[in-house]
Parts: structure tokens; C-alpha cells; sequence
């Protein structure tokens, strides 16, 4: 029996799986057996066509909590091309050393509502050294990248403070109002895959290897991989985190209808947490609680805490693990940390067993 692991599922900006399902009145089952169809042709073919294996694009197309991501802000105005884009991407492509596996993201910033809430929004969250009294935000235009290290983050602002368009960059490692805004806006470019850069093709034809886009990789000695964009869109497109939205919510149950054919409102579930689990949280974590003042929480107030949290952020790394007949799937939750700006970020992992009608804790840290 096999196991089988989707590290993500694109249907929040992607109607495809929501638009067939109810086209075609499918059953859950039926969703779980056309999802699982289209996966299983979709390795296949990574492997046998592109030579990349799936599981090691993993930290490209989940969050991580050890790793940081960053929005780089560039004002097109000073841009002198009418391809600002090729532009910013020409100075921005170099700074990858090739040893490392990335989401790269891009977009105007299109402030269409509440335009002077989010101007504020804006300039408040920006990390800008250079004079940014005359910036108009209608000509910003973002570049998002995820899994950095710390040095590897420095490293693209320092490495392109002499670039005369770039402004500064906002922190998008924990959750604000604007990341969550650029989850809206922002449209998937690449993966980085250490030496070679993913880009969805238009065709659905697994030969061809062309750099559509145009952008500079190709010049910059990366060697190019094209995926037909159906597949590239539903199972390699990261979703920067933000809370299930009211209108979103059908995201997480598609998510969870990819490895089960029994669909259950998570939040319709209790929360069940071991006492030797609890007991090995609290000794083994007992910092990291101490951090966000969860170190004199009881069980049931962990079980509370989750079955609130579980709603904040999307799930991921959906598993089915046949052998055992477990589904499970992990989720992060961000915490404040009293008298600071700072969030603790945990990530969960979670048994999903409907029949039960419960979520059970697997791990915490």
C-alpha cells in the first residue's frame, strides 16, 4: 500500500477544482479519485520528463517556521524600461545561489479600496533606507520570496540597496494585514530548484523546456524546466499564509478531499491531545510556550487554543498514510508575545479522523 504526501494545493485563487466539482456534481469521492488521478499523472511525469523529484521541492511550496520571507519593494516610476519587470528581475535573479529551493512571486501593488488605510499600512511596515517622501505606492511593484535564512535574507536588500528603483522591503515571515493583502494580488512566477528555475507552460505538453516569461533566467545560467500550468497551478504554486477567509473556506476542505474521500469542517471537530503528548510538549518546548505564556496552559487549554487557531491559516502537507490509515496534515499558528511586536510561530500536526469526530494532535513545536 502506498503513502503519498501533497506538500500543497492551489484552490483558493484557482477555481479549477471548485468550478469541476460543481459542473459535474461530483461526490467527494469522485473529487478524491480525480485529484488523486491528476497528482499521481503529475509526479509521474516530473520524474520521468523533467528528472525532478517531488519530494525535494517541499520547502519551495510549504511555510516553514525556521526559514524567514520577504517582500522587495521596487518603484517602477524609476524604472527606464516600459519591462520593469525584466528589469527588477535582471537585478534581483543573480543574488540566487543556486544551492538553495525558492517560491518567487511578483506583482503590482494594486490598491483598489481603502486606499489611504493601506498607505499607512504600507509605509509603517516598509524597511526603506533611502527618501521615500515622494514615493507614489500605485507604482510599487513587488518581488515576494520564501524559505530564507537569515543571511540569505539580508543578503538580497544589501546586495540591492545600490539599485536606484529598489525602495526597501516589508518582513512577510509572520502574519500581517498587508501580507495577507499580497496574497490577493501577488502571482506566482518560478520555483528555484537550486540550479535549474520551474516555470508553468501554457500547453500542456511535458517536452518542451521554454522559458515563456522571458525573464533573465536563462542568461543567468539557470537551466530551465517548463510544467503545463493545470498542474503547475494546482501543485506547485505556494500560497502565501493568511487566515480562511469568509468565501475561501472551500480551499481547506479541497485540500483535505485530495487524500480522503471523507470531507469534514475542521472546525466542527474536538481537538484530542494525549496526556503523554502533553506531558512531552510541556517538558521537551517548555521555552518556546514560555515565549508566547502558553508554559501554565492545561490540556484542555491546548485543545481550545488549536480548534481556535485552525482557522488562521491554510492546511498543508496533506498525508495518507495507507499502511496505518492515517490522514493527517499540518497547519501553522502564529502567537503574540506579550509586551513585544513579536509572534512565535508553531506548526501543528494533525490526525484528521472524522468517523471519531476529532483532530488529534501528532505534533507541536
Amino acid at each position: 500500500m502506498s503513502n503519498k504526501t501533497i506538500f500543497t494545493l492551489e484552490s483558493r485563487e484557482n477555481f479549477y477544482l471548485e468550478v469541476m466539482k460543481e459542473n459535474f456534481k461530483l461526490s467527494d469521492k469522485q473529487m478524491y479519485e480525480a485529484i488523486q488521478q491528476a497528482f499521481n499523472h503529475f509526479i509521474e511525469n516530473l520524474h520521468s520528463k523533467k528528472r525532478i523529484e517531488y519530494k525535494d521541492l517541499r520547502n519551495a511550496l510549504t511555510p516553514n517556521i525556521n526559514k524567514k520571507e520577504i517582500a522587495l519593494v521596487f518603484d517602477s516610476s524609476k524604472v527606464k524600461s516600459a519591462w520593469y519587470g525584466y528589469e527588477v528581475f535582471d537585478k534581483v535573479i543573480p543574488i540566487f545561489d543556486k544551492k538553495t529551493k525558492h517560491s518567487i512571486l511578483s506583482g503590482d501593488l494594486i490598491i483598489d479600496q481603502n486606499f489611504h488605510y493601506w498607505k499607512d499600512v504600507f509605509f509603517e511596515e516598509l524597511i526603506s533606507e533611502k527618501n521615500t517622501n515622494f514615493l507614489n505606492i500605485n507604482d510599487c511593484y513587488i518581488v515576494y520570496i520564501n524559505n530564507l535564512s537569515n543571511t540569505f535574507f539580508n543578503k538580497f536588500h544589501h546586495q540591492l540597496s545600490y539599485y536606484e528603483p529598489y525602495v526597501g522591503f516589508l518582513d512577510t515571515t509572520t502574519q500581517t494585514n498587508l501580507k495577507t493583502m499580497l496574497s490577493f494580488i501577488l502571482c506566482k512566477v518560478a520555483i528555484v530548484n537550486n540550479k535549474e528555475v520551474i516555470l508553468p507552460y501554457e500547453d500542456e505538453d511535458w517536452e518542451t523546456n521554454e522559458n515563456t516569461q522571458g525573464l533573465p533566467f536563462d542568461s543567468n545560467n539557470f537551466s530551465i524546466k517548463s510544467i503545463p500550468s493545470l498542474y503547475y497551478d494546482l501543485f506547485l504554486s505556494y500560497k502565501i499564509e493568511r487566515e480562511d477567509l469568509k468565501g475561501y473556506s472551500l480551499d481547506t476542505k479541497i485540500a483535505l478531499n485530495a487524500i480522503t474521500p471523507i470531507v469534514t469542517d475542521l472546525e466542527k471537530l474536538n481537538i484530542e491531545i494525549e496526556e503523554q503528548k502533553f506531558d512531552y510538549l510541556i517538558t521537551t518546548k517548555g521555552g518556546k510556550l514560555k515565549k508566547a505564556q502558553l508554559e501554565n496552559y492545561t490540556i484542555k487549554d491546548f485543545e481550545k487554543l488549536i480548534k481556535e487557531k485552525i482557522k488562521d491559516n491554510y492546511i498543508y502537507e496533506m498525508s495518507e498514510l495507507r499502511e496505518y490509515k492515517v490522514i493527517k496534515f499540518n497547519v501553522i499558528i502564529e502567537l503574540e508575545v506579550l509586551y513585544s511586536k513579536e509572534k512565535v510561530k508553531y506548526q501543528i500536526t494533525l490526525h484528521y479522523q472524522p468517523e471519531e469526530n476529532k483532530l488529534k494532535l501528532i505534533t507541536f513545536f
